[in-house]
C-alpha cells in the first residue's frame, strides 16, 4: 500500500512539474474526456492534435503540459502551452482552421 501511495505521489508531482507555471492564472477550458475526444477525432480526423500542430507550425517537442480539446460555442478548440524559447505560452487554437482564438 505504501509503495502504491508513494508511486501515485511521484506521478502527481511529475505531472505538476510539467504544467506551465502560469496555467492557474489563465481561464482554462473545460476539456473533453478522453473517450469524448477520441470520438470527436474519429468523426473528423482534421481536428487531431498532430494535424493542428502542423497547421500552426509547432513541433510536438515544443508542447508543454497536457493539451486540452474542448467544444466551445459549436466548435472544437485546442488549448495548448507552447514553449518558443521564452517560456510556455498559452494558445487556444480552432481545431479546424488552426487560427488563434482570442478572448478565452
Amino acid at each position: 500500500m505504501f509503495r502504491k501511495t508513494l508511486s501515485a505521489l511521484a506521478i502527481i508531482g511529475t505531472l505538476a512539474a510539467v504544467q506551465p507555471p502560469t496555467a492557474s492564472a489563465q481561464a482554462a477550458l473545460a476539456c473533453l474526456s478522453q473517450p469524448q475526444g477520441q470520438a470527436a477525432v474519429a468523426q473528423d480526423p482534421r481536428i487531431a492534435l498532430q494535424r493542428v500542430l502542423q497547421r500552426i507550425g509547432v513541433a510536438i517537442g515544443q508542447v508543454r503540459g497536457i493539451p486540452c480539446l474542448a467544444f466551445v460555442n459549436g466548435r472544437y478548440l485546442w488549448e495548448i502551452w507552447v514553449d518558443t524559447g521564452g517560456g510556455p505560452n498559452r494558445r487556444v487554437v480552432d481545431a479546424l482552421s488552426g487560427s488563434l482564438v482570442r478572448g478565452l
